[in-house]
């Protein structure tokens, strides 16, 4: 059984006087509704054993403000192909995380994550992720590389 969990960051500002997208932070809004987050997501998911964020501030923060206070002692990796990734690199990391990873999270951006969350997500009328919005589902499978199929 794999268990796969999508979360798109939390609402950014503009990005500061001389930084570009890559270093937008985020909003006074983003950073309390990620912390709002990470007071209930540890209740609601098992601990992952793989949380891969996007490298962009942005994601950093709400993955250090949510994941990091529901699952603390979780490591986690930046992963430079999450960055702004399109559908087919989002296949392609789900697809190449080992088969000893039972809950993979990945944090990261649209709208890579809602067309991702459309193709495998199996929810009728599914309209894309807000900010700081994620889903979860369980696939009945011993591979990774069978949930992108």
């Amino acid at each position: 059984m794999r268990r796969l969990t999508v979360l798109r960051h939390a609402h950014a500002s503009d990005a500061p006087p001389g930084g570009d997208d890559f270093d937008r932070p985020l909003s006074t809004s983003g950073r309390e509704a990620a912390r709002e987050l990470g007071a209930r997501f540890g209740a609601e998911l098992p601990s992952p054993q793989r949380l891969c964020i996007s490298p962009a501030l942005r994601t950093r923060t709400t993955a250090e403000l949510a994941c990091g206070a529901a699952w603390p002692s979780v490591g986690h990796d930046l992963c430079s192909s999450l960055y702004l990734a399109s559908l087919g690199a989002l296949l392609k990391e789900i697809a190449s995380t080992p088969d000893s990873c039972e809950h993979l999270v990945l944090v990261g951006h649209n709208p890579g994550l809602s067309e991702l969350w459309s193709m495998i997500g199996g929810e009728t009328g599914f309209g894309g992720l807000a900010p700081c919005e994620w889903r979860s589902r369980e696939f009945d499978v011993p591979h990774w590389s069978e949930v992108v199929r």
